[in-house]
C-alpha cells in the first residue's frame, strides 16, 4: 500500500518503486492452514488462446496455491456455461445487463477458519463474472484479508478492486496483481514470477502468519505519540504496531490500526488525542488507487481520481496535460512497474490536503528503463464529497 505514481517533481505527481526480486528456491514448501485461494476460471475456446482445457484463471490460482501453500477452492455454477467464445459472450453480456447472480453449485464449509483469502477471477466485458458477485454476497468478510488476482487481455483489473472493496465491508482488501492471460496459458514461468515478486513486495508471510489483535484506543495514542515524537504513556517493546509487515513504524500502520479499531467497535472517540482522520485515509486511499491504476494503465480510473485541469510536470520540465499524460500510459510510452512511498505524511486543512515524503519508482519512460527516488509533494482536493488530485 505504499506507492507512487509518475516520474514527475514536487510541484506535480511523483512516482516510484523499488524492483522486485525472485525468491530464492527452498527445500521445503511453504503452507499455511490460514489460507484460501478461491476463484473461477472457464475453460473451451478464450479470446487469444484458443481453444483450452482448463481456463487462464485456473492456471494462475495453481501457481498461486503452489507458492503460498494455501488451499484451493473452485467457484462453480449450476449453470454451465458454453464452450464458444462468442456464445459466451453473449452469455455474459444478457448476465451484467440484467444484473444477474448466478446460482452456485459450491461453497466453503469452514469459511471461518481463514484470515487470508485469495479472489481470483477473469474479467469479462470489464467486469468480474456475475457469478463473482453472487459468491462474495454470500460470505462475510469481517476482518478477513483479501488479495484479488485475475487474468485479462489488455483491461488490468478494471477497477474490480474497488467493486470489492464495496461488497466486502470489514475487509482489508489489497491491491492485489493482474496476469495477461496468454501470458497465464502459455507462459508458466513468467506467470509464476509475477505472482513471486507480488508475494515477496507485500510480505506476505507475515501477513499469512499474523494473528488476531484488537486494538484500543490506548494503542492509537501510543502510535501517534511515537510518530510525533513525543512520551508514550506505555512502553512500546514489543507491541505490535508493524501492520504493514515492512519492520517498521509509519502512518500507514496509523491507518491501518485505526481503521482495525473502527472494524471492531464502529465508533471512535473523538476525545482521543489520535488525529489520524477519516479524511487522512481517504487521501491515502485515493493516492493508492492512482497509483495502481498507473501500473494497470486503467485510464478511466486514473481520470476519476484527478482534477479536470490536472496537469502533469516532468523531471525535464515538461508540462502535460492529464490527456497528454493519460494518452502516453495508454499508448505504451510511459510504462510503471512498482514504487514505493516513503514517510509519508498527510496533512489535511478544510477540503485541500498535502501528502509529502519521497517515492522511489521503477519505471520505463520513451524506452529508458530506470529506478528514480524523488520528492513526493501531491495535493489533493475534496470535490462532492471525494478526495481528487489537484494542482497546488
Amino acid at each position: 500500500m505504499k506507492r507512487l505514481i509518475a516520474l514527475l517533481t514536487t510541484v506535480v505527481v511523483t512516482a516510484v518503486s523499488s524492483a522486485f526480486s525472485s525468491p530464492d528456491a527452498t527445500a521445503e514448501e511453504p503452507h499455511h492452514d490460514n489460507v484460501l485461494i478461491t476463484y473461477f476460471s472457464r475453460a473451451g475456446e478464450n479470446y487469444s488462446v484458443g481453444v483450452v482445457e482448463r481456463g487462464n484463471t485456473d492456471l494462475l490460482a495453481e501457481i498461486v496455491a503452489e507458492e503460498t501453500g494455501g488451499e484451493l477452492f473452485r467457484i462453480e455454477t449450476v449453470r454451465e456455461y458454453p464452450s464458444a467464445y462468442d456464445e459466451i459472450l453473449t452469455v455474459a453480456t444478457e448476465e451484467r445487463t440484467n444484473k444477474e447472480r448466478p446460482e452456485l453449485k459450491t461453497s466453503i464449509e469452514n469459511f471461518g477458519s481463514y484470515d487470508v483469502i485469495f479472489v481470483g477471477y477473469p474479467i469479462w466485458w470489464g467486469d468480474m463474472p456475475m457469478a463473482m458477485y453472487s459468491f462474495l454476497e454470500s460470505y462475510d468478510w469481517n476482518g478477513k484479508t483479501i488479495i484479488p488476482f485475475n487474468t485479462h487481455e489488455g483491461s488490468g483489473q478494471a477497477n474490480t478492486v474497488t467493486t470489492i472493496k464495496g461488497i466486502c465491508e470489514g475487509a482489508e482488501v489489497m491491491s492485489g496483481f493482474s496476469v495477461r492471460g496468454s501470458v497465464a496459458q502459455n507462459e508458466g514461468e513468467s506467470a509464476r514470477t509475477i505472482v513471486q515478486n507480488w508475494l515477496d513486495n507485500n510480505n506476505f508471510n507475515k501477513i499469512a502468519e499474523k494473528k488476531e489483535v484488537h486494538y484500543t484506543m490506548q494503542d492509537i495514542r501510543n502510535l501517534q505519540d511515537f510518530l510525533l515524537g513525543r512520551h508514550t504513556e506505555e512502553d512500546l517493546s514489543g507491541k505490535p504496531y508493524d501492520l504493514t509487515g515492512d519492520e517498521r513504524w509509519d502512518v500507514f500502520d496509523l491507518c491501518l490500526m485505526k481503521k482495525a479499531y473502527i472494524n471492531d467497535t464502529q465508533t471512535i472517540d473523538t476525545t482521543s488525542s489520535a488525529t489520524i482522520t477519516t479524511d487522512q485515509s481517504a487521501v491515502l486511499e485515493t493516492y493508492e488507487r492512482f497509483e495502481q491504476a498507473m501500473i494497470d494503465k486503467d485510464i478511466d480510473t486514473l481520470n476519476d481520481l484527478v482534477t479536470a485541469d490536472k496537469t502533469f510536470t516532468h523531471m525535464s520540465g515538461k508540462v502535460q496535460t492529464k490527456e497528454e499524460f493519460f494518452g502516453e500510459i495508454a499508448d505504451g510510452t510511459l510504462n510503471y512497474y512498482s514504487y514505493k512511498l516513503n514517510s509519508p505524511v498527510v496533512t489535511v486543512d478544510g477540503d485541500t490536503a498535502l501528502l509529502t515524503g519521497s517515492t522511489t519508482l521503477e519505471a520505463k519512460v520513451c524506452g529508458a528503463s530506470g529506478t528514480w527516488t524523488l520528492k513526493t509533494n501531491l495535493h489533493f482536493i475534496k470535490q462532492d464529497g471525494k478526495w481528487l488530485l489537484t494542482d497546488k
